[in-house]
């Protein structure tokens, strides 16, 4: 029972499959649900990256989110974030900055050479207003400057092997300082990059 909704998010089609709980589902829980819609996801999307984002009634039934998805995610193969974010708690930037901690505590990889002259942009948030025009004017002035532009954290067209490879950047430059500065601290602590603010 997986439905598939399909999202227009600032004019980008993206997937978004659901468990599709009903009335005994919450009763009953929905680990077993999530299970099912995990295997689907990955047998018709073959996706390289899922993240799990609960809603308000798993949360507050207790279902182990997490641990559906560790188990899928060892079973198949497949890397699978889950977050702990459901919409009854924190604002829409919590829930960004905990997506952005996950990916760099989980997806970056530790880089085997540097890529000189690169930079990463961190805190380019999709729902700030106005921010795909102040995204391509940075991305304009940091060409201009000579540096190329290894991955745009979270950009329209950011793939996961961008997210994979995003500490082999020289350094990070903030976007929205305050939406990126988290991130780019902890890629200083984790790989050791500078950041511009």
């Amino acid at each position: 029972n997986l439905r598939n909704f399909l999202a227009i998010h600032d004019n980008s089609l993206m997937r978004a499959p659901t468990t599709g709980m009903i009335e005994n589902d919450v009763i009953f829980g929905g680990d077993e649900l999530l299970d099912t819609a995990l295997e689907k996801a990955i047998d018709v999307y073959d996706p390289a990256l899922i993240v799990v984002h609960g809603s308000v009634i798993p949360f507050l039934i207790g279902d182990d989110i997490q641990g559906i998805s560790q188990i899928v995610s060892q079973r198949r193969g497949v890397k699978i974030i889950s977050l702990n974010s459901p919409n009854y708690k924190g604002t829409q930037m919590d829930g960004y900055l905990d997506v952005i901690q996950h990916y760099i505590n989980e997806v970056m990889e530790e880089p085997k050479e540097k890529k000189s002259g690169s930079v990463n942009l961190l805190g380019v948030f999709p729902a700030e207003y106005n921010w795909r025009n102040d995204e391509r004017e940075v991305h304009r002035l940091l060409t201009a400057l000579g540096l190329e532009i290894n991955c745009v954290l979270t950009g329209q067209e950011t793939r996961v092997a961008d997210i994979i490879a995003a500490p082999q950047a020289e350094a990070n430059v903030l976007f929205y300082p305050e939406l990126g500065r988290p991130g780019a601290q902890l890629m200083q602590e984790r790989f050791g990059i500078p950041y511009i603010d």
